[in-house]
């Protein structure tokens, strides 16, 4: 709904909001920004690119390059070959940027790897690969599991996107209270309030104020797009910039509480 240091909300009936805190880290790049010599590999999904983790860490997504589309699916599994998270995801043809969100604690010899009922069909490296690629005190790529050259291929996977995960804090209820002011009344004749001309081109007068008074204007929308305060028993009021159609008028009378609300029109 809302991020930033402030939120300001317009509500009409008391409402809860829910606030946490987040501290956030440095998203960086790893492994190999895009492809390089070799080609596209369809036959099989065992292949993989290992990789340890010193602290834990999270990997938002990888770029894939795939020559068909269709579904694929994403693995990382650790040292036992267990699989801890996956990604499924429907490739185009050419680039495809996956989301992932794996959060990894520390430990050796990950691995992340095509699933094994996946189409391949996905480009990697022959050649170029020069391990390892480390973001400094938490992730590091350190080589493949091919049969020959294990240290210059580079399995599918390019342009690592990690950092240290997110941190929230535990949420916590804050409440927006609206409160029935004292008295409300009609601003008219009535009420020993004078709104004139109405309808008007945009500038009215309000007589007929006493003690301190303020007088706000909102639109059909609820935007306050007038506000003053004034000791003066006339308010002029001016909100052409604002265009034609219903504004509210409300006056709040400072020393007795009472608010007196009506209608202007603007042609």
């Amino acid at each position: 709904m809302q991020t930033g240091t402030t939120y300001d909300p317009t509500i009409s009936a008391t409402t809860t909001y829910y606030v946490t805190n987040e501290t956030t880290s440095t998203i960086s790049p790893l492994g190999l920004a895009t492809t390089g010599t070799g080609g596209y590999f369809t036959a099989n999904a065992s292949h993989r690119l290992y990789f340890n983790v010193v602290n834990p860490v999270q990997i938002n997504s990888v770029d894939v390059y795939a020559a068909t589309a269709g579904v694929r699916e994403i693995v990382v599994v650790n040292n036992a070959g267990t699989a801890i998270d996956s990604a499924s995801f429907t490739a185009v043809v050419g680039v495809n940027t996956v989301p992932l969100g794996f959060v990894l604690p520390a430990d050796t010899m990950y691995a992340m790897k095509m699933g094994d009922a996946s189409t391949v069909d996905v480009y990697r490296n022959s050649a170029g690969a020069a391990y390892p690629y480390t973001v400094s005190n938490l992730v590091s790529l350190t080589g493949s599991d091919a049969g020959v050259s294990p240290d210059v291929y580079y399995y599918f996977f390019y342009n690592w996107k990690a950092q240290t995960p997110v941190c929230a804090s535990v949420r916590v209820p804050v409440t927006g209270t609206v409160t029935s002011p004292t008295g409300i009344a009609t601003l008219s004749e009535a009420a020993g309030l004078k709104c004139f001309p109405n309808p008007s081109n945009g500038m009215f007068t309000i007589e007929g104020l006493n003690n301190e008074n303020t007088v706000e204007v909102f639109d059909v929308i609820g935007k306050l797009v007038f506000q003053t305060t004034t000791q003066n028993p006339t308010c002029i009021i001016d909100v052409r910039e604002n265009g034609k159609g219903m504004y509210q008028v409300r006056v709040t009378d400072k020393t007795t509480k009472t608010v007196s609300v009506g209608r202007v029109v603007v042609e």
